[in-house]
């Protein structure tokens, strides 16, 4: 994994994405070597499968006994320098299969390589690749997953995985009121910082450029005073309805706001 992998750089429960009744959860390692890919700075995301019990210390996976199919899985950074793992959530259903999706986010040494991962979740344990990991690239073909990238605009390299302060992509369930739920980041570092409200939907491509947004792919919200910096949701005003809440820390003069939209009552708003 390389001298510096990095391990836990990000942290998170993601569902069960497996779809076998337990939770897991998936850590992030940015500066992770893949194997015989000559990708330094690669990453990879970590995934561990629960189960019921724990019998004893013992069974619990450890990095050197992966990849393992049965204990959990591997997901690799596709190239040099993209440090895969600065983020990770999970637990939405972005394509409406009714399984628990994963939501990777990246810090590439470039801003224009910036992009967020949606991996997919499947059945069972045996459907992911035998094994037991597999590149990243291969998992974004809008089958297994996809990629969402900032497109012709110019955004920041935490594009949606500002991790330095704990702040990862969100899981909205369902803002749109379309019984699919959503996702949900920010990027705080470009011109005042931006907060991006994506679309759950029942089929995707492999990609999604923000600068093409329609009203159904969401919406993009701009501000000031590192507008985006950290994002979440919540029923706010108990109408059954998931709002949207955005951080600003150094707005009004570094007093710092709070934004929050009502969930259905969105119009597009454009860059």
């Amino acid at each position: 994994y390389g001298s510096q992998p990095w391990f836990g750089r990000a942290t998170s429960g993601v569902g069960d994405i497996n779809d076998d009744g337990s939770c897991d959860f998936a850590f992030g390692s940015t500066e992770v070597l893949p194997p015989s890919s000559g990708f330094s700075g690669a990453g990879a995301v970590f995934v561990i499968w629960g189960k019921p019990s724990w019998s004893s210390s013992s069974e619990w996976p450890t990095v050197s006994s992966l990849p393992d199919v049965t204990k959990g899985f591997i997901i690799y950074g596709s190239v040099s320098a993209q440090h895969v793992g600065m983020g990770v959530n999970g637990g939405c259903d972005l394509n409406n299969d009714l399984i628990d999706d994963m939501i990777i986010g990246s810090n590439p040494s470039n801003a224009a390589n910036a992009a967020l991962y949606v991996v997919f979740g499947r059945r069972t344990s045996s459907s992911w690749p035998s094994i037991g990991y597999a590149y990243l690239s291969d998992l974004t073909d809008g089958v297994h997953g996809f990629v969402i990238t900032p497109g012709s605009s110019t955004w920041s390299i935490y594009f949606g995985s500002d991790q330095t302060e704990g702040h990862p992509p969100q899981c909205i369930k369902d803002f749109n009121g379309d019984a699919i739920d959503d996702l949900f980041f920010g990027d705080n570092e470009i011109s005042g910082g931006k907060a991006v409200l994506v679309h759950g939907r029942t089929s995707w491509t492999s990609s999604l450029a923000v600068s093409s947004f329609t009203v159904s792919d969401g919406t993009v919200f701009s501000s000031t005073g590192s507008f985006g910096h950290s994002v979440g949701s919540v029923d706010l005003n108990v109408d059954g309805h998931i709002d949207l809440v955005i951080g600003a820390p150094y707005a009004a003069s570094n007093f710092g706001q709070v934004h929050v939209v009502w969930g259905l009552s969105l119009i597009h708003i454009s860059q």
